[in-house]
């Protein structure tokens, strides 16, 4: 009888092993099919599967067809890894597909597949996953956060637009090709466009500015004036930064880091 229970109870008993932390970073992991869905994560070190840790998403930037446009670039990455790995956040950069293989929704579409996959990933908390975004990849993130996904709050960088069919109207009359990505048909703007997706409540969001042009603040205003006509909050910031630093020097002592840590809780 007594062995029969043994057996049972599948004695003799062992404790459980603990698990192991958490690699501190990971390359190139998968999202989507494409070779060019990936990201790379950096987790502060002891991390482990049951934690709940909050999460910086970001997408870089690149005209939507840059293929210069790196989740590994320096600027990108290395100064808010180092900034905000040890404050306890896991920061996440990802790539995605670039014009022309797809057009700038493709990218958007990827921004939130991206979001869908981290949230899924062990120790981080889902409901605290912000988006943050440079140049054409605010453009992205605003898109995929207005229409696609719900993230904890929404950081973009000099967003390469916020109203497209104001940007093409600029690009055209200066003869500039920036928004060629987007296309001649007008009927397909609204959907690649951060002013058009926003339909209902959305946010929060801080839209850091840099040394942009009249026409870039006008309309930065008039997107954060759309969140909150649906009961969003959006915060206008500008600094006195060129479009690169305003990528680079986040995690670097100064004016922009400081807005992102209060708007994040950093």
């Amino acid at each position: 009888m007594f062995d029969t229970l043994k057996t049972l109870l599948g004695w003799p008993w062992f404790p459980r092993r603990k698990p192991d932390p958490l690699p501190e970073k990971e390359t190139d992991l998968a999202y989507g099919p494409d070779p060019l869905q990936t990201l790379d994560v950096y987790r502060p070190p002891n991390t482990m599967p049951g934690d709940k840790l909050p999460v910086i998403l970001m997408a870089h930037g690149g005209g939507w067809d840059n293929p210069d446009g790196d989740k590994a670039n320096a600027g990108v990455i290395d100064n808010k890894a180092a900034y905000y790995v040890p404050k306890g956040y896991v920061v996440v950069s990802m790539n995605y597909r670039l014009y022309p293989q797809v057009t700038p929704l493709g990218e958007q579409q990827d921004a939130a597949y991206a979001y869908a996959f981290v949230q899924k990933m062990k120790g981080v908390d889902p409901k605290r996953v912000g988006l943050m975004g440079h140049s054409a990849g605010g453009t992205n993130v605003a898109v995929a956060a207005a229409s696609m996904v719900s993230p904890c709050w929404i950081v973009c960088l000099d967003a390469g637009t916020l109203d497209v069919q104001d940007s093409v109207r600029t690009a055209n009359a200066i003869g500039s090709d920036i928004m060629v990505p987007f296309g001649t048909d007008p009927l397909a703007w609204p959907a690649m466009s951060p002013m058009d997706c926003v339909q209902g409540f959305t946010g929060p969001w801080l839209l850091a500015i840099g040394n942009r042009s009249p026409v870039s603040v006008k309309q930065t205003q008039a997107f954060a004036a759309r969140v909150q006509q649906f009961g969003g909050a959006a915060t206008v910031q500008q600094f006195a930064l060129d479009h690169g630093d305003m990528d680079s020097q986040v995690g670097l002592p100064g004016p922009l880091t400081d807005a992102i840590d209060a708007f994040i809780g950093a």
